[in-house]
């Protein structure tokens, strides 16, 4: 589907698109909200084109809100695209098309509004100097020579960017993947989230350990710390900080080699003001095989967080039955914070305000009752998980076994392929043993008419792919999925779904 050809910055902005039109008050998407998205893809391909083309987004911003003025949309509700921002998109993928990319990214969404020429983002660009010919040049030129797709984008800093390559290679730099767009944005979590860098801005017993059960919530928590991090909206003594997560099976290993272990230890002490560490699951510390080691893995800890300037959070899954022992060796190194389960109705918040994310990325459309029987559900029938993880994987797993179900070939298309494939193999095999030119000939006359047929089959396919309506997730998706987890009879989750 075209959905899921897109790019995740492609898919972004689309998402950030949304949030522009409930910012400016309107309750569809159109052109402008799709340009105002591009431009705050800053690392995007559009964005080298509006620079090599000596355009600035605070000028497109500015000849935007010249025109447009707030509408009273409710927040929160569904965005639909105007029929002029769908057309945006169908160029979009024309547009791809005729470059021959497998993808659709930035700077097909780009062409796309210029293509459109009627919407108030085509006249914006248009006045800014911007015209078709000059941004497809762009485009071909930063595509070329090797055509690089943007499906590929790293989701690491290029070796040599920093001056800690151990760290680097151990932990995972979630810093570059919040300036990437690659971490979800965090919802409902706000008092948490300041909470977190107020602990972090203090001079001492600055490390947060964060207490609570599985599926509360506490690496969301550090990734939205990370995303206010990234955008440097924090005090001046947390600016150009880097979050690096790492495990303790991770410091195990580097403790096996003892050079290896020297080197990480020098390097986060070289580096300590410009980091923040993040060691998730320190419960595990205390479980096999890492708890014949234990108090190696502290001592690590205790001689990278004894000098006082490098900055840890630390995140503990409690509900064990030696809780208070293990938590007794670790606080005096962290500030305890218990992190609470989130309310069902701000999971059901949390879940609609993500429906653009899910729309986009399984390529499906979702009704309301599809999220409020996913809480209600998960409340009901999952008691040993915690809000507001288990609602957010069932909701995820019913979306996934949709939208393979909407994707998955036709038989007919099956049966031809498997004959296709028959006959090749039956023709090479006469062509080895006995080789009939009568035979081999009737054969490949069958064999091409076989090859048509399937064409024919597969054109159908893509015109039919290209005006189908979305598969809608349901209750009905969601009730299955909590069937397929727990064994409960049907007619009976469906007595209890909303």
């Amino acid at each position: 589907m075209m959905w899921q050809r897109f790019t995740d910055r492609a898919r972004q902005v689309i998402f950030y698109a949304q949030e522009e039109a409930q910012r400016l008050g309107e309750s569809r998407v159109s052109t402008e909200h799709l340009l105002l998205s591009l431009i705050r893809e800053t690392d995007s391909v559009a964005a080298r084109i509006f620079d090599r083309l000596g355009v600035s987004p605070e000028h497109i911003r500015a000849e935007i809100e010249r025109y447009v003025s707030r509408g009273d949309a409710r927040p929160g509700q569904e965005m639909q695209l105007t029929a002029r921002a769908k057309r945006v998109i169908n160029l979009a993928y024309d547009e791809a098309r005729q470059l021959n990319n497998n993808y659709i990214g930035t700077e097909h969404l780009l062409l796309g509004l210029i293509r459109e020429g009627e919407g108030l983002a085509a006249r914006v660009l248009h006045k800014l100097g911007v015209d078709l010919d000059r941004a497809r040049r762009e485009v071909m030129q930063l595509q070329d020579p090797e055509m690089r797709s943007p499906l590929s984008t790293p989701t690491t800093a290029p070796a040599g960017c920093h001056t800690t390559p151990t760290l680097d290679a151990l932990g995972d730099d979630l810093t570059q993947r919040a300036r990437l767009g690659r971490l979800m944005p965090v919802l409902e979590r706000d008092a948490e989230i300041y909470q977190l860098l107020q602990i972090l801005a203090k001079q001492s017993h600055h490390n947060p350990l964060l207490l609570g059960p599985l599926g509360v919530g506490k690496t969301a928590l550090v990734n939205g710390v990370t995303i206010t991090l990234a955008h440097g909206e924090v005090p001046p003594t947390l600016r150009n900080k880097r979050m690096i997560a790492i495990t303790p099976e991770s410091l195990m290993l580097r403790m096996d080699n003892p050079s290896a272990a020297t080197q990480l230890l020098q390097e986060i002490r070289r580096t300590q003001n410009e980091l923040v560490l993040f060691i998730d699951n320190l419960e595990r510390l205390f479980e096999p095989p890492l708890s014949a080691r234990s108090a190696e893995v502290l001592q690590i800890l205790r001689m990278m967080l004894d000098p006082g300037a490098l900055l840890c959070i630390g995140a503990f899954n409690t509900d064990g039955t030696d809780d208070e022992k293990h938590l007794s060796l670790l606080t005096p190194l962290f500030q305890p914070v218990t992190i609470s389960e989130l309310s069902p109705e701000k999971t059901v918040r949390i879940l609609t305000a993500l429906r653009p994310h899910y729309q986009l990325l399984y390529a499906i459309s979702i009704a309301d009752e599809a999220i409020d029987a996913v809480v209600n559900l998960a409340v009901r029938y999952l008691p040993e998980q915690r809000l507001p993880a288990k609602a957010i994987d069932l909701f995820e797993s019913a979306a996934a076994m949709l939208a393979l179900e909407s994707t998955r070939l036709p038989l007919a298309l099956y049966y031809k392929l498997s004959e296709s494939e028959l006959l090749r193999l039956l023709i090479d095999a006469i062509r080895i043993r006995d080789p009939v030119p009568e035979q081999l000939s009737e054969l490949e006359t069958e064999r091409q008419r076989v090859q048509e047929s399937l064409q024919q089959l597969w054109q159908q396919l893509q015109r039919r792919e290209q005006v189908r309506p979305l598969p809608m997730l349901t209750a009905q998706h969601i009730v299955q999925e909590v069937h397929r987890r727990t064994g409960i009879p049907v007619d009976q989750l469906l007595e209890s779904s909303p």
